[in-house]
């Protein structure tokens, strides 16, 4: 059984494997190269990655977002390049390792399942208004908990106001940027 594909072929296995199971927007889409023959039921390790992947609900993920803001706020008054590579450290020192099974590369940004993580020192505010709907939404829901919400309204987001790097950025900018981005968002 062949196990790499190239990234087209791999996306069209995992849309065709959707399209069977009779999910929502899985529709196989006209293939542009020739059809690669795998083996996907539920007995093979791809198929059963492919279940897996399909039947799990998406969850954000605080972690990396608790432990950078812990760092940051532990490390204040130290140059930024250190205070960074802390906050590095500090994530990759707690973060939640999972090694899920049939996988033969490992390794992710969260410690979820199927996760997206959270970076409030960049651009993170702009889910801020989302968090309420985002498990409501139409396409890509994610599960939040009360408690994760908690947690960034009262602990992680409140550290970030005025230190993100949307916020230096925006120090710098001209009148006219501003004005643009102001429209843009």
């Amino acid at each position: 059984m062949k196990t790499t594909w190239t990234l087209p072929q791999a996306i069209r296995i995992y849309r065709q494997y959707g399209a069977e199971l009779g999910l929502p927007g899985f529709a196989v889409e006209r293939a542009v190269e020739a059809a690669v023959p795998v083996e996907t039921t539920a007995e093979t390790r791809v198929g059963r990655l492919l279940e897996r992947r399909l039947h799990t609900r998406p969850e954000v993920c605080i972690e990396r977002a608790r432990y950078c803001t812990a760092s940051m706020r532990e490390t204040q008054g130290e140059p930024q390049v250190i205070r960074q590579a802390k906050a590095l450290a500090h994530v990759l020192a707690n973060l939640t390792v999972h090694i899920e099974p049939y996988e033969l590369i490992v390794g992710a940004i969260t410690g979820k399942v199927l996760g997206a993580g959270v970076y409030p020192e960049g651009i993170g505010f702009r889910v801020e208004g989302e968090l309420e709907t985002i498990g409501f939404r139409e396409p890509n829901p994610f599960t939040v908990s009360d408690e994760q919400l908690w947690e960034l309204r009262e602990e992680i987001f409140p550290y970030w106001r005025g230190r993100t790097l949307e916020d230096a950025a925006r120090a710098r900018w001209s009148p006219e940027v501003s004005n643009v981005m102001e429209q843009a968002v």
